[in-house]
């Protein structure tokens, strides 16, 4: 791979790309509003993930499926016959974050850091996670373990 510099401080690569792959990727990435570099940077996040929880010989079969819909059939078979301990396990040894939706509001995005902190925001266009602290409590940290109990004070009685 080539790199190119274009502007000071960022390094871009140049990949190439079958004609076919090319088309499908500028229709997806018009469709979600995505520039190509930022459509196929999205879709590898998405591989790396299911990497994370699936098997080599699994994915292997997914290469097979022949549209999304067959894909997500069979990840969700593969899914629904695993142990929930398990996938639970490798999913925190992989140290990536969780996401999920705020409680007291669905319509807001947490990331859940491999540490435990939780922030609110929202994901962009592209698919990024953007934190939000202006809303409400914005970043908190989560720890299982409970925190130190300030000492009490003795109250001194007068008679």
């Amino acid at each position: 791979m080539k790199e190119l510099k274009k502007e000071p401080g960022k390094k871009f690569v140049q990949v190439s790309l079958s004609q076919d792959f090319a088309t499908e990727l500028r229709a997806h990435a018009d469709a979600a509003d995505r520039s190509m570099a930022s459509q196929l940077e999205h879709w590898a996040k998405v591989a790396r993930a299911l990497e994370t929880v699936i098997p080599s010989g699994t994915l292997g079969e997914l290469k097979g499926a022949t549209d999304p819909g067959e894909v997500l059939s069979r990840v969700g078979a593969y899914l629904v016959n695993q142990n929930p301990l398990l996938l639970k396990a490798k999913l925190a040894a992989a140290q990536s974050p969780r996401y999920g939706v705020d409680e007291k509001d669905p319509d807001i995005a947490v990331r859940i850091d491999p540490d435990g902190t939780k922030t609110r925001g929202r994901f962009d266009a592209a698919g990024n996670f953007v934190s939000s602290p202006a809303m409400g409590e914005g970043i908190e940290r989560h720890d299982e373990r409970a925190a130190p109990k300030a000492p009490r004070r003795k109250e001194r009685r007068t008679a």
